[in-house]
Order: C-alpha cells, then structure tokens, then sequence
C-alpha cells in the first residue's frame, strides 16, 4: 500500500466519523515523519564512521613450523601455514567484501649455498592463489628481506558472524617466513584492520 494511499484511508475514515481531522492537519503530520524516516535511513553511514564500527577479523591459525629432512645436497624443508578467519560480531554493518592472507617467504638454503626453488599446496573451500611475487638475484642467492610473496584469497564476502573453512598452505623447500597476515577490505575499498599469524610453537 502506498503512503499517499494510506494517508486518504485515514482522512476519510476519520471525516465519517467525526474526528475532524482536516487534510491540512494530515499533511503537516506527513510532513513532520518523512524528515524522521530519512535520518534514521541514514543514520548506519554516520556510524561507520566510527572507527569502531569498522568490521573486523577474528583469526585462528600459525604461520607454520619448519621441518627439514634429509642433508647436504638432498636435503628439503617442508612447513604450513594454517588459518580459519572469522567475522567478529562488533555491530558493524559494513560488509567485507575481501579476505586474504599475505605470506612472505625465504627460500630454503639446502647446504649454505644452495637455494632451492619454493613450491606450494593450497587447500580449503573457497581458497584460491591470486598473485606471486618473486624476488630473486640473478645469480640465484638469496634477497632481503624475502624471496616471493603469496596471496591467497577467500572467494566471497564475510557476513555477520561469518566464518571461512581453514585453509592450509603446504610448502616445501621454504625458509623463514618473514610475514603471515590476515588481510581485506570492507565496505568497497576500505582496508581492513590486518592480524599477523604467530609463528608454531
């Protein structure tokens, strides 16, 4: 039902039964409600600008623990990288519509001057590889203070309360990892508040 329809419903109810409410009186009352509607409207965007209403994630996971096998020239390392995001319920009514995790990396030195090429296993629904970066010398020796940088990203937005399934990144022939971050943007391309992963204990 429209407004206007609902507004001459009153009226001529009222006029039948004698109330005396006059259609000037109706349109003064419509009026004074629309201004009140149109604030209340408006009034989520006035609050996210509060910085704490800005949406923001929960984490679980580790930025894995290095296991080396083998020796000399044959020798290989192996560790992974394990993370469930959660949306944390804080009232905010953006939506976050990325979520990443940023792994930087050292390849793995097999025997003091060897640097064996990284590679890598994603798993979890929804987790895709969307960008690599490689920063290597020419000559094959290491760069500082990483090697590459691995982006994967969860392939749909985090609603309230939301969780994603885990995912795990399986390397092998990986050094030190120098950076494991949870990272996004919500609300379009407001960048989200980012959580480090703590190394394996």
């Amino acid at each position: 039902m429209s407004t206007e329809g609902y507004f001459m419903t009153v009226e001529s109810t009222n006029a039948r039964s004698g109330a005396g409410i006059s259609r000037r009186r109706l349109v003064q009352g419509a009026a004074w409600a629309t201004p009140a509607v149109l604030i209340a409207t408006a009034a989520p965007a006035f609050a996210g600008s509060d910085p704490l209403m800005t949406p923001l994630f929960g984490v679980v996971g580790n930025s894995g623990k290095q296991t080396i096998t083998g020796s000399g020239g044959t020798a290989a390392s192996a560790r992974t990288v394990t993370a469930t995001v959660q949306r944390v319920d804080n009232n905010s009514t953006y939506a976050i519509t990325r979520t990443e995790i940023r792994i930087e990396f050292q390849r793995f030195n097999r025997n003091g001057n060897t640097w064996v090429a990284p590679s890598w296993v994603i798993a979890g629904d929804g987790w895709s590889e969307v960008t690599t970066e490689t920063r290597q010398a020419s000559d094959g020796k290491q760069t500082a203070p990483v090697d590459g940088v691995l982006i994967v990203r969860y392939n749909g937005p985090l609603a309230d309360d939301a969780v994603t399934s885990g995912v795990s990144v399986a390397f092998t022939n990986v050094g030190t990892i120098a950076l494991a971050r949870v990272q996004g943007q919500y609300g379009g391309t407001n960048t989200m508040p980012s959580v480090n992963l703590s190394p394996a204990t």
